[in-house]
């Protein structure tokens, strides 16, 4: 992590926030702990909902008893994922777009859902985007 040459900052994006609320919203009172929706949707089908992206996705999602801000820093750190998939999503130079969602979780305590994009063009309507 002392090496890690610094990225770009993170664009906020209402639509890829609102992907991540509806995947919180779907997880958390189920105590589920899955990328895939109830639903069957994926991250990508959950970001279409509310636009375009283009370039690349990606989401990290965290469960426990610590507050969000802690589950930032246990996902940059991501000891236990022999890949460091977290770390390297937050990294990831090609992410350039973001949206985060905080959620109560009825069997974890609390979720975190942050979906990434390398673009994101928001509808104009904030209904379906239609997707890539």
């Amino acid at each position: 992590m002392k090496k890690q040459k610094p990225v770009g900052a993170l664009t906020w994006s209402d639509g890829l926030a609102k992907a991540a609320r509806d995947h919180c919203n779907d997880l958390g009172p189920k105590g589920s702990t899955s990328h895939t929706g109830s639903d069957g949707s994926s991250p990508t089908q959950r970001m279409e909902r509310y636009g375009k992206w283009s370039t690349t996705t990606a989401e990290n999602l965290a469960w426990g008893m610590w507050d969000g801000a802690m589950m930032m820093y246990q996902l940059y750190v991501d000891d236990g994922v022999p890949s460091r998939g977290h770390r390297t999503n937050i990294i990831n130079p090609a992410l350039t777009r973001v949206g985060i969602a905080y959620c109560n979780h009825s069997k974890m305590k609390n979720m975190l859902a942050i979906t990434y994009a390398g673009g994101y063009e928001e509808c104009s309507t904030g209904g379906t985007g239609g997707g890539n």
